[in-house]
């Protein structure tokens, strides 16, 4: 069961509740953008397939902002060269839980391209700070598109088609 665990995160401070049964995109833009306000941001990386839309308003506000495709392709030698300066001693981590138990929820199936996955079989296994981490190192190794696509628009939830 996760419930406890995830009552020792928030406990700590190392998980942040927002309201309702879903995540609030909108208290997640706030806080980023205080984040922004307390620190020296020089770039924030979003997956393109869940957070397009967010990325577009923070460019918007004069963020320097862009989007990853979450591909092999893309994450590969990022994946590499996270995984190499972790070897070598190169990376501090702050204790963060939830990190290390992404950490350990990771699995990697070495070959020409790397990318961080989880075991699909155990649904409740997480493992989105290693891949913001491994996004992060995307954008320092500087392989992120600094502009939206221009041609993509947000996503208009009154355009879906249901069915049943």
């Amino acid at each position: 069961e996760m419930a406890p665990l995830l009552r020792e995160w928030v406990d700590g401070g190392w998980l942040t509740l927002t309201p309702g049964p879903i995540i609030d995109h909108d208290e997640v833009q706030k806080r980023i953008e205080a984040l922004c306000d307390e620190h020296s941001i020089e770039f924030l990386v979003f997956d393109q397939a869940h957070s397009v839309q967010m990325a577009a308003s923070l460019i918007k506000k004069g963020h320097k902002a862009g989007t990853i495709r979450s591909t092999p392709a893309e994450v590969s030698e990022p994946t590499k060269d996270l995984i190499s300066r972790a070897r070598a001693g190169r990376l501090r981590h702050n204790g963060n839980p939830v990190l290390a138990w992404n950490a350990a929820n990771t699995c990697l199936r070495p070959g020409e391209l790397w990318k961080p996955e989880k075991d699909k079989t155990v649904p409740k296994l997480k493992i989105d700070g290693i891949s913001a981490a491994v996004h992060a190192n995307t954008a320092r190794l500087g392989r992120v598109s600094v502009r939206m696509p221009e041609k993509k628009k947000p996503f208009d939830p009154t355009k879906v088609v249901r069915t049943l």
